[in-house]
């Protein structure tokens, strides 16, 4: 079932190629163990089947006890009620007479689509190419992407960012995040933390939260592993003026530069590493030089299906890119069986990550019963959100 409605971003396992916007480099010939285009694209005549998506419920027995465990954090940093625990909501599919899967379908086969944010003044319009051969999930703009994007702009993400924000709700007797509700006032403040800051984006697809996040003012490098869908992003950045070497849009206070970074590969990762010292003003090859942090990793629904070899390619690229204070916000919506992609999330634990769910969107949309939620991750001891710093080799 989780087939059908298959979603979010991938790495894929395409040669290698930048869009001339970070660094060139020669074409690998060995795949690197990300997803694949032909895998992770969604044939259209399976998802013609008539589907419709009901709630389903299942309580998940005690975790394997035979791998590695990092110590749990402190109770008083969070409470353990709000941190992720085995899932027990989830989506099943059933067949029916209808096809609701109709409109979602609609919306990743339009070749441009609109996306307006009256709260920072920013409407972006984005080419799709989802019917085009060859091409991943990535080449259209998925649901999980949309709420990330549309949480970002309204809130700033603050809650993501406030380390009490959790143990408040426990204090309250909440047991589940909600969505969060700001005054204007608070909202804009909280917009304005984007100024300055360094962004990543893994598996960004056309780069929508990216472009959001710029138009704050964060500094992003949006990453895909599908070399088609990096020139899509890096097009549809510079149509809506937000390139780093584009000056007509003088009301952009951000950036995004656009980049191929395959989950796992150990040169994509250091050269998103080296881009990101760049912004902190580091110069490659110093004496003794630091090593730097992005403030922000962005993920907008990269976990689905079964792929766990990429998703340890994913923590792995994680692991390296976060350094204390760095916030991984992660906007993942559930599907099928969930058991299996759950093994993300205790990979990111035993990194030496803290996995929290901050957000729940739950409703219904073209007839589904939908569950999203945005989760941060966050190293053991970071004392402060979301403002990373440079530690010393």
């Amino acid at each position: 079932a989780s087939a059908l409605v298959a979603s979010g971003r991938a790495a894929s396992a395409a040669p290698p190629h930048r869009a001339g916007i970070v660094r060139a480099r020669r074409r690998r010939e060995t795949p690197s163990p990300s997803f694949t285009s032909s895998v992770a694209r969604i044939s259209v005549a399976t998802l013609a089947m008539h589907c419709v998506v009901v709630a389903a419920s299942s309580e998940r027995g005690e975790r394997d006890g035979g791998s590695r465990r990092v110590p749990r954090p402190d109770p008083g940093k969070s409470s353990s009620r709000t941190c992720v625990e085995p899932d027990t909501e989830t989506t099943a599919l059933a067949v029916v007479r209808d096809t609701p899967l109709s409109p979602l379908m609609g919306r990743l086969r339009q070749k441009r689509r609109e996306f307006t944010y009256p709260e920072i003044g920013l409407t972006l319009t984005l080419d799709q190419r989802w019917d085009t051969a060859g091409v991943g999930t990535g080449a259209a703009v998925w649901d999980s992407a949309e709420l990330l994007a549309r949480y970002m702009a309204t809130s700033g993400a603050a809650r993501a960012f406030n380390p009490d924000a959790l143990k408040d709700d426990a204090r309250a007797g909440s047991s589940s995040p909600s969505k969060t509700t700001m005054d204007a006032d608070a909202a804009a403040l909280a917009r304005d933390w984007w100024a300055g800051a360094v962004v990543v984006e893994l598996g960004g697809g056309l780069g929508l939260a990216s472009m959001v996040a710029a138009r704050m003012g964060a500094t992003v490098l949006c990453t895909d592993g599908d070399d088609l869908v990096v020139d899509m992003c890096a097009r549809n950045v510079r149509a809506n003026g937000l390139a780093a070497d584009d000056s007509t849009d003088s009301s952009s206070r951000g950036t995004v530069e656009v980049a191929r970074l395959a989950w796992g590969d150990d040169e994509d990762v250091a050269a998103a590493e080296a881009w990101v010292a760049a912004r902190r003003g580091i110069e490659p090859g110093t004496e003794g030089r630091a090593k730097a942090y992005p403030d922000v990793v962005l993920l907008a629904d990269v976990v689905y299906g079964e792929r766990p070899d990429a998703w340890r390619g994913l923590t792995r690229t994680c692991a390296a890119l976060a350094g204390p204070g760095t916030v991984v916000l992660l906007s993942h919506t559930r599907r099928g069986d969930s058991g299996s992609q759950r093994k993300f999330f205790d990979w990111l634990r035993d990194a030496g990550f803290v996995v929290e769910a901050v957000e729940r969107w739950k409703g219904t949309r073209d007839g589904f019963a939908s569950l999203t939620l945005l989760y941060r991750a966050y190293r053991y001891g970071s004392t402060t959100l979301g403002r990373s710093y440079s530690v010393v080799k």
